[in-house]
């Protein structure tokens, strides 16, 4: 019987995964976690995080999900200011001049500051 690539490459990670780790390979004997739930826990895996394993066991697809969102949450992002980039004479003269408004001299000499 033969397996697709993407089968035989989930297999040959879940085998290193139990070489690594047997009792994962023993819960998935049981029937406690089965091999997406293994594949999405991989890379988190280390000998301090084993309780994840007890955490997921008989858990679906979303909560698993759930609980590798809470293990591995990243810092929120620095808030930021930046400076805005200065508008293209081209950009500045379609927002100035647009059809119907008319143009005054007022209009012109602050496009002309702009782009100084």
């Amino acid at each position: 019987m033969s397996r697709s690539r993407g089968r035989t490459s989930t297999a040959r990670r879940e085998a290193k995964l139990g070489r690594a780790f047997p009792i994962a390979l023993e819960m998935l004997g049981r029937s406690e976690l089965n091999l997406t739930t293994l594949s999405l826990l991989a890379p988190l895996l280390t000998a301090d995080t084993l309780s994840l394993l007890h955490e997921a066991r008989f858990k679906t697809k979303p909560q698993v999900l759930a609980l590798i969102a809470k293990h591995a949450a990243k810092p929120d992002a620095p808030d930021s200011i930046r400076r805005l980039p200065r508008p293209s004479v081209r950009e500045a003269s379609a927002h100035w001049f647009a059809p119907g408004e008319g143009s005054s001299l007022i209009n012109r000499f602050t496009i002309a500051r702009m782009c100084d």
